[in-house]
């Protein structure tokens, strides 16, 4: 079993464009007991300036694990791209020198860096899916569910301790947990553009598209996501995606704390499903 409480960093997306997955996450933890501490004072991860200044993103990280460090507890982030930052920014910080420019410039005296968990890693853990099976309020055996498990949270093969990035294992474990079938596809592990879409649209939608078609050839009724910006681009752009496609079918798209969620009976709005835009129907056996 994990931690009973950790100091919770949200990240820019899920704050300002994904509501549905901090509701989600605060109320399937709260289920399981599981405490979050807000810190005030965050500020973005750094990832989005990672290709201009690697100093300066790995800087404000470090600044953020600062603050979070000063809790006393483990880390909690439900982003992929806040995971790898952090997880980045801790192994530099272990460098002498580049730890004492860091503390310099941000006016801090040397610290410890706490464990650094992505909500997938608690939900996937062992103790805690044997405690989910024992709270079950709703079936969801006959959901087909595809994954995608994003880029940064296994990437680069670097950081070989999350196995094989080309087969993902924490969403097919959750799924299959919970009585779900798990659907591989074709493009499973490609990225799915929201970084490109900050420049384009053109591509990313060509991405999501294709995505998306696959899921449906290979039978999946809905798709579960881990991050933020994953599920943005697979939920909030999937009918643009889709439009010019005769027949395409649209497929709902879940955070992976709106599935367990569902699966311990907790309510639509307790999940935030209602800002999802890709709707359930009748997707659910209730």
């Amino acid at each position: 079993m994990k931690e009973r409480e950790y100091a919770i960093f949200w990240g820019c997306t899920t704050l300002y464009r994904e509501q549905s997955y901090e509701i989600s996450t605060r109320s399937v933890l709260q289920e399981l007991d599981i405490g979050l501490l807000d810190v005030n004072g965050l500020g973005c991860c750094g990832l989005p300036i990672l290709p201009l200044d690697e100093d300066a993103a790995i800087t404000m990280a470090v600044r953020n694990l600062y603050l979070l460090a000063q809790t006393e507890r483990p880390i909690l982030t439900i982003c992929n791209g806040c995971y790898k930052m952090f997880r980045d920014a801790s192994r530099r910080y272990e460098d002498e020198e580049f730890q004492k420019i860091i503390e310099e410039k941000l006016g801090i005296e040397k610290f410890e860096i706490p464990e650094i968990y992505h909500i997938v890693e608690i939900l996937s853990d062992e103790d805690v899916l044997e405690e989910i099976k024992s709270r079950k309020k709703r079936e969801i055996g006959g959901m087909r569910i595809a994954g995608h498990s994003g880029c940064h949270f296994y990437r680069p093969k670097k950081d070989l301790s999350k196995g094989d990035p080309e087969r993902p294992q924490e969403l097919r474990r959750i799924v299959e947990a919970l009585g779900g079938e798990y659907v591989e596809y074709w493009d499973e592990t490609e990225c799915c553009g929201a970084t490109v879409a900050l420049i384009d649209l053109k591509l990313p939608l060509e991405i999501v598209r294709e995505k998306v078609l696959n899921m449906e050839r290979f039978g999946a009724d809905s798709v579960v996501t881990m991050c933020p910006s994953c599920h943005m681009m697979l939920d909030l752009y999937q009918r643009q995606a889709l439009r010019d496609i005769k027949g395409a079918r649209e497929i709902p798209v879940l955070h992976i704390t709106q599935l367990v969620g569902l699966f311990l009976g907790l309510s639509p709005d307790e999940l935030g499903l209602h800002l999802n835009k890709v709707k359930l129907h009748n997707v659910i056996v209730t």
